[in-house]
């Protein structure tokens, strides 16, 4: 894996103009159901890796009385993407790469009013990344992105019964940004 990554940022560097100063920035996920902080740094003009941090608590309630069912899970995902940034005029952007993360958690089920079991969540995810970037003022972009992943999610229990949950898919999602670059 390691071997991928350093050859996909050593393909990406061929076609790179230097910037006079590593470029670093911060931004917000305005899209989703949990928090996400991305921390990006333009290595060169063309080339970017973007750190970011994922906070999410989601419940899911079911049965006829508010009592019968409900899961709730808390995850931190811990990522990085790689991305080649294409200009296309002064302030548009297109972002082509690739992004993965680290997920750690916990999730609570709980029956007729008794909790049932507690799991300890751990899983990864990896994708493609294709984005859009637009600069209204210098320094501050709004833009979007839609990734494709695929994820692999371990949960496991030490209730009553040891209990092993794998959980492999894959999935669209997209992404509504601003972030704001420091010169």
């Amino acid at each position: 894996m390691y071997k991928t990554l350093f050859a996909l940022v050593a393909i990406l560097s061929l076609n790179s103009t230097p910037l006079n100063a590593v470029e670093f920035g911060v931004g917000i996920n305005l899209s989703g159901s949990g928090s996400t902080i991305y921390l990006p740094v333009n290595i060169t003009e063309n080339l970017r890796i973007e750190p970011y941090l994922s906070i999410l608590k989601s419940t899911d309630k079911g049965g006829a009385q508010p009592t019968d069912y409900s899961s709730t899970i808390e995850t931190n995902n811990f990522g990085l993407g790689l991305f080649y940034v294409k200009h296309i005029s002064d302030n548009k952007n297109v972002i082509i790469g690739v992004s993965a993360d680290y997920l750690r958690g916990k999730r609570n089920s709980i029956s007729g009013g008794i909790s049932t079991s507690d799991y300890k969540v751990r899983g990864y995810s990896i994708g493609p990344v294709l984005g859009v970037e637009y600069f209204p003022i210098p320094g501050l972009s709004i833009g979007g992105d839609v990734s494709w992943e695929y994820s692999k999610r371990f949960e496991h229990s030490q209730d009553l019964v040891n209990s092993d949950i794998y959980n492999t898919s894959s999935r669209t999602t997209t992404n509504a940004t601003i972030k704001y670059y420091f010169e």
